[in-house]
């Protein structure tokens, strides 16, 4: 039996930080991971849906412009190439960093002996502290068999090598809205199926309203409360009924109605999980097993890589000798369609049910400089706030919003006012001038926007 001071059991964006902060502090650790390092997000997720959607944007873009003559088209084959290779270089950076910290690496399925002591093919390892990282993985729905041919999740998908003439995605939240925008702009026809009442349900209305505007104009056939039936799949496609009697056929399907977690069998262990089958854990990511600590998607919600980056490395520094406490309160939310949306702290209707006397406001960002250079005007910051000033919410649609999540999430954690941020200089042009134009325009003193 090998021992370890920390053994990380899964290499994803939760188990690789935990693993290098614990190596950082001096301890003698080991990770184990049955696939590719750097999880879900950097080989099915974050990394390569990204990169998909900017080889989308490439084309469509300068299309968009009159002084590109001839117009431009994507080689789709050369594009999925291309993502599979930003994916690999970055899994390959991840393994990088583990062996120059010194973290052993093991490669197969974890079996379990007890919650502390792991079998990897005919090696048994020991932690005397263990970090649980096992993530989550796409969750199927009845009646769609994913077979990486006609059904796919979000990982088969990434396999094809071909472009669909036609696809519906059931589910309508970031994935659905993502892959939505990414195939409508390289020119497949396009159904998104919700079976609730607006795409991107779970989000701020305004951006459910945009992302529905946008994405018809896109040419996107938007079916919300209405769910998908039982297929018929044939040899050129599939046949599928809607439950409000259309029937719509296209080439493959994609389903994309959310993730669950990897904890089968982990209560047996005597790990607690709560009614959705997430680990439970505390502030310092301690599950209720001493020495035994969970983060990352099964940790529980958001199921957001840069989430698991934070309990990653506070789970790494607590099992190492370290004690630090995951005190964040914000974690923003990101989606990548055109224009990106960005999401921090409470909407209007969440304040007011947590008992916060709040309005919001919304400042379009038409009047943005850098929003016409880059050829998206439709959008807006909106910040949910109190009478005294003081934020609670921002929400962002903007070309390149993602840059200001960080900025967003700061704002909220440091308890910024909106006269802190009417106050913050932003350099001109960018897309990050229209915060402090919203919050001079919530103090009712703007200069680039003209009050009625």
């Amino acid at each position: 039996m090998e021992k370890y001071d920390v053994l990380v059991v899964g290499g994803g964006p939760a188990g690789y930080p935990a693993a290098i902060r614990a190596a950082q502090n001096g301890a003698k650790v080991a990770i184990i991971e049955r696939d590719k390092f750097g999880g879900e997000c950097t080989n099915y997720g974050c990394i390569p849906t990204k990169a998909l959607l900017k080889g989308a944007k490439v084309a469509e873009e300068l299309n968009r412009y009159p002084f590109v003559k001839g117009g431009v088209s994507i080689d789709f084959k050369e594009l999925m190439r291309w993502v599979g290779r930003v994916s690999s270089r970055s899994s390959r950076g991840v393994e990088y960093l583990l062996k120059g910290y010194g973290v052993e690496i093991y490669r197969g399925e974890a079996r379990f002996k007890d919650v502390k002591t792991v079998k990897v093919g005919d090696k048994e390892l020991h932690g005397d502290k263990v970090i649980l990282a096992l993530g989550s993985r796409p969750i199927d729905i009845p009646g769609f068999p994913v077979d990486g041919e006609r059904i796919h999740n979000n990982r088969t998908i990434l396999g094809i090598d071909e472009k669909p003439g036609s696809i519906a995605i059931i589910g309508a939240g970031y994935i659905g809205v993502e892959y939505a925008t990414v195939f409508s702009s390289l020119g497949s026809e396009v159904f998104l199926i919700e079976l609730l009442e607006r795409v991107l349900p779970l989000m701020d209305k305004d951006f459910s309203r945009l992302m529905d505007k946008i994405l018809r104009r896109r040419g996107v056939k938007i079916y919300t409360g209405v769910k998908a039936e039982k297929p018929e799949i044939g040899g050129d496609g599939v046949s599928i009924r809607l439950s409000n009697g259309d029937v719509i056929n296209v080439d493959i399907v994609l389903v994309a109605v959310g993730r669950r977690p990897n904890s089968e069998g982990l209560d047996g262990l005597g790990v607690r999980l709560d009614e959705k089958g997430f680990v439970i854990v505390d502030d310092m990511m301690m599950t209720n097993v001493d020495g035994v600590y969970a983060a990352g998607d099964l940790a529980g919600q958001p199921m957001l890589a840069h989430k698991a980056f934070l309990e990653g490395v506070i789970a790494g520094e607590n099992a190492s000798g370290g004690e630090i406490y995951k005190v964040s309160k914000f974690i923003p939310s990101v989606v990548y369609t055109e224009p990106e949306l960005v999401s921090v702290g409470y909407t209007l209707e969440a304040a007011l049910d947590n008992g916060i006397k709040a309005e919001e406001k919304l400042y379009p960002i038409g009047g943005v400089a850098k929003a016409y250079i880059e050829g998206m005007t439709e959008g807006f910051v909106k910040m949910v706030v109190d009478g005294e000033g003081s934020i609670y919410g921002i929400h962002i649609a903007a070309p390149n919003a993602s840059e200001l999540a960080g900025e967003a999430t700061y704002l909220l954690e440091t308890r910024s006012t909106v006269e802190d941020v009417a106050l913050t200089v932003h350099p001109h042009p960018t897309i990050s001038e229209a915060l402090k134009e919203a919050a001079e325009y919530i103090i009712g003193r703007p200069y680039h926007y003209l009050l009625k």
